[in-house]
């Protein structure tokens, strides 16, 4: 069980919503962050997401992107099972394609 709860979670996108509302505090996130990334989700986010008195989720949604140079794919899945199962595909417009392709530029 130790394994499965340290090495294997967050596994989707409601865990990974949930770690983060049952956290205690910013500083927590840094084992669920990419070594090197600690500094993209800061406190103010932190602050907001995790304050559930204040502020409710409206949705829980997983994606995933695959850019093919020309064309680029999101595919949404259902979050919170065991295994990824596709809800939708859709090519992305260029404009989208484009921004999210800048958000990955220190990859």
């Amino acid at each position: 069980m130790y394994y499965h709860t340290y090495y294997l979670t967050p596994k989707n996108s409601v865990d990974l919503f949930f770690s983060i509302i049952s956290s205690e505090s910013h500083s927590e996130m840094d084992d669920l962050m990419v070594e090197g990334y600690e500094s993209e989700f800061n406190v103010e986010d932190y602050q907001y997401m995790s304050d559930i008195n204040s502020n409710r989720e409206n949705k829980i949604m997983q994606f995933t992107v695959v850019d093919y140079y020309d064309k680029a794919f999101v595919i949404r899945t259902a979050p919170g099972l065991d295994k990824q199962r596709i809800m939708k595909v859709e090519q992305l417009p260029g404009d989208i394609q484009e921004y999210l392709l800048e958000l990955t530029q220190d990859d």
